[in-house]
């Protein structure tokens, strides 16, 4: 009797072993499964990612077009104001010398109005 229940229990402890590893196995392949699980949503999800991804970079682009595309505006709306106003100013000493001229030719001439017979009075003269 002794060595049956050696037996037995040598035979129970096989089955234990057998059991755990199985238990083990089955832990494996639920893990393998979540994983397997995990991934096919990550992939189901890539494609949404990357698109979204393009965007934001499509959008920081854009972004930065249009804000050095304002500083260049500004830069040459600044540049143009500032001719203007150096026309400006040119015009404006143009104007005082032109007037001075005039001023001038007017002194020179006491008759300002009868020019004419004063250039006839000239060449007739000489």
């Amino acid at each position: 009797m002794p060595n049956e229940t050696s037996e037995l229990v040598q035979e129970l402890r096989k089955q234990n072993e057998l059991l755990q590893k199985i238990y083990d196995l089955q832990l494996r392949t639920n893990k393998q499964q979540k994983h397997r699980d995990l991934l096919d949503m990550a992939l189901k999800v890539l494609p949404f990612v990357i698109v979204l991804i393009l965007l934001a970079y499509i959008y920081w682009q854009m972004t930065t077009s249009i804000n050095n595309l304002t500083t260049q505006v500004t830069d040459i709306r600044t540049n143009v104001e500032s001719t203007f106003g150096l026309l400006t100013n040119q015009f404006s000493q143009m104007n005082e010398y032109f007037s001075s001229l005039l001023s001038n030719v007017k002194t020179m001439i006491p008759d300002f109005g009868n020019v004419p017979g004063l250039i006839q009075e000239q060449f007739l003269s000489s």
